[in-house]
């Protein structure tokens, strides 16, 4: 038996065993969640489903045109068990009573076991206080070492065995100095770490693929993809998780997107400009099958449907078919339109009507844009703070835009792909706005560290 085996197998004897599901019952878990959450839920869904937890997540499950309410009432009565994800804004605790209220109903009426998950500081109904609630706000990026067992456990109607108590108090602190790990050597740009840590893995790393993600996520963020690509082959017994299925698109499209900037580089030598452009539409290709099967099976979560959206946008960059950047902004408006507090979608979402010289659209898409993300760099936040100045540059105000990259680029100077990606779309948005030529020199001062 190799390590990992040996390993998985571990966790495995840690984790308890759902019941097979009897009667009129399809689900072990119905995650209950808001949209701010949904990476971190994300990740749960990934690690019930790696122990044999059958687990109703509604974007995964919910097609277009269903009823919502519906639907989701359908799956709570076919559930055996629940988790409320709370987190701390005042949104949140109003809809976490709410929810509380229908679950603790249901608990009484037959016996529907459910959890709270606590991410941060979150106020919790007073009820909750006294019940089964999980305290993960060391984990923000997702659930992972003894906590997690809590969680599982609960889910049963069963408090933490004693024998595995004292595993589970070993497996924070790992999970803790593991995280911890991944956070340093990003900081510091330390690639060969980040590698080695995934390779070294141990029983932690096992509980979900998330440790794996963090790494790739660290990676693809250095400009790694090949690096990010062998940290997620090493993932491979999680074999139905969706975070690493996204995360392995990602890594090609942007392996092709970095291909095709050579084939633009070397138009002077056709045999090499070929040769480029062939490996861009192979690695794209390498993209978008897996998304392409998760688009099959009804997946509609903004992160397939934005990085699917995104391979297509490659797509009319490579060949120039109009085709493309319409089923790209398609697919941007779409996860948009079912998330509509997904600022990434819908800044990408109006960046492409731009791109058809639809600014009717797009200027309609970024003022609900700006009312999720404001008009000021967010510090720690590299992403929104990139889409405050999109959506400044879109409407013209190209010194206010300017200085919030040039923040962003400061506050995160090596997120060097990340970087890249922002200045080409940033480009790109110039040149359709028939903005001056000085604008762009300024825009790519921005950029530089």
């Amino acid at each position: 038996m190799t390590t990992q085996a040996a390993q998985v197998n571990q966790w495995l004897q840690l984790a308890p065993e759902p019941p097979a599901l009897t009667n009129d019952k399809k689900w072990h878990v119905f995650l209950s969640y808001r949209s701010v959450n949904r990476n971190w839920v994300l990740h749960l869904y990934d690690a019930l489903r790696a122990v044999g937890f059958q687990v109703f997540l509604d974007q995964l499950e919910i097609a277009a045109g269903d009823s919502l309410a519906r639907r989701l009432n359908s799956a709570l009565e076919a559930s055996t068990s629940g988790v409320i994800v709370a987190s701390s804004s005042y949104e949140d605790s109003e809809w976490c009573k709410s929810e509380y209220d229908t679950m603790e109903s249901l608990r009484k009426s037959r016996g529907f076991r459910f959890v709270v998950a606590k991410l941060d500081d979150a106020r919790l109904p007073p009820m909750a206080e006294k019940d089964l609630y999980v305290d993960f706000s060391s984990y923000p990026t997702g659930p992972q070492g003894g906590e997690l067992l809590r969680l599982m456990f609960g889910l049963l109607g069963r408090a933490l065995p004693s024998t595995v108590l004292k595993l589970a108090l070993a497996i924070d602190d790992q999970t803790k100095a593991a995280l911890a790990q991944i956070a340093g050597a990003k900081v510091i740009n330390n690639v060969e770490s980040l590698v080695n840590s995934a390779r070294e893995g141990g029983e932690v790393w096992q509980a979900s693929p998330l440790l794996y993600c963090a790494c790739a996520e660290a990676l693809l963020e250095l400009g790694e993809e090949d690096r990010a690509l062998e940290v997620l082959a090493l993932s491979t017994q999680f074999k139905h998780a969706i975070r690493p299925t996204q995360l392995n698109a990602l890594a090609w499209a942007r392996k092709a997107k970095r291909m095709q900037a050579i084939a633009g580089e070397r138009a002077a030598y056709e045999a090499e400009r070929s040769a480029a452009r062939a490996s861009a539409d192979r690695w794209l290709g390498e993209a978008q099958q897996p998304l392409a099967e998760l688009w099959a099976l009804g997946h509609r979560d903004p992160e397939t449907l934005g990085i699917y959206a995104r391979t297509w946008m490659d797509r009319y960059l490579l060949t120039g078919r109009r085709v493309y950047l319409e089923k790209s902004r398609d697919l941007y408006r779409q996860a948009f339109e079912l998330n509509d507090d997904n600022f990434y979608t819908g800044i990408n979402a109006a960046a492409k009507s731009v791109f058809l010289g639809e600014l009717e659209v797009a200027a309609e898409l970024v003022g609900r844009v700006q009312a999720l993300v404001g008009c000021s760099a967010i510090r720690g936040n590299y992403w929104k703070t990139a889409t405050v100045a999109e959506a400044l540059l879109i409407q013209r105000k190209y010194q206010d835009s300017i200085r919030v990259y040039r923040s962003g680029t400061v506050d995160a100077p090596l997120a060097i792909a990340n970087q890249a990606s922002a200045r080409a779309e940033a480009e790109l948005l110039l040149e359709h706005l028939g903005a001056p030529p000085e604008v762009r020199e300024q825009l790519v001062d921005a950029f530089k560290v």
